[in-house]
């Protein structure tokens, strides 16, 4: 997988000294690695929000 600028996404957040600085989720402890991880090993995103349901919120469709 290609390297990405994180830092131009609105969803994801890096804090250093949280997480060991990973790139996560934003308001999460999710980290955006794991996420890859579970999509490259079969997971869909309803298995992953089952992971962590309740630091999970995606937002609308609409």
């Amino acid at each position: 997988m290609a390297n990405l600028d994180w830092s131009q996404c609105p969803a994801v957040e890096s804090i250093p000294g949280k997480g060991s600085g990973a790139w996560v989720l934003r308001g999460t402890r999710m980290p955006v690695a794991a996420i890859f991880e579970n999509i490259e090993a079969g997971a869909n995103i309803d298995d992953i929000i089952s992971l962590k349901p309740d630091r999970v919120v995606l937002p609308s469709r609409s």
